[in-house]
């Protein structure tokens, strides 16, 4: 669940439902559930917003399925929170300043692949499984998932480097702030 503000003075709000990722489809990828209030510009103003997003596929040559095919093409699915509040405090008769202040965390939620890649050793030792999925995907309606993102060390990038898919979500949450 998540919390909706319905009234900054009071605190009083409802709770949402947040999507199970298996009932994600395309209407919810993306979207931005949003609260806002205050409504003068001299007054105290909240919004705060909830989105799911898909990072986009990484190309990662060094893995393989469990037949020895090579390339898979993960993605992230993210979950992004911001909120930003606002507030006007006088600074002397006739000087007023408008200070906000913006706080906002996003979380790998699980990376998605092709469902070939479910029967790899690597992927069954790392609790990988294959799952039905409502949104359009490339890879399929049934693809192989990792919960809390955790997957197998020995996936790397082109570059050789070892992958960290909690960082994919970072940007999004980031440039979502404003």
């Amino acid at each position: 669940m998540a919390f909706v503000m319905d009234s900054l003075p009071s605190g009083e709000g409802h709770c949402e439902d947040i999507p199970e990722l298996s009932q994600l489809d395309n209407d919810d990828v993306g979207r931005i559930v949003t609260s806002q209030h205050g409504t003068l510009a001299t007054d105290v103003a909240a919004v705060s917003s909830r989105t799911t997003i898909l990072t986009p596929p990484v190309s990662l040559e060094s893995v393989q399925d469990a037949n020895g095919l090579p390339g898979v093409e993960p993605y992230a699915v993210c979950e992004s929170n911001i909120v930003k509040v606002c507030f006007t405090e006088a600074l002397s008769g006739k000087i007023r300043q408008r200070t906000c202040l913006t706080q906002g965390n996003g979380f790998c939620r699980e990376v998605v692949v092709e469902e070939r890649f479910c029967d790899a050793k690597e992927s069954i030792s790392h609790g990988a499984r294959r799952a039905f999925r409502k949104h359009e995907d490339p890879r399929g309606r049934t693809v192989c998932v990792f919960s809390g993102c955790r997957t197998p060390s020995s996936w790397i990038n082109n570059e050789g480097a070892g992958i960290e898919p909690a960082a994919w979500c970072k940007l999004p949450t980031l440039n979502s702030i404003q």
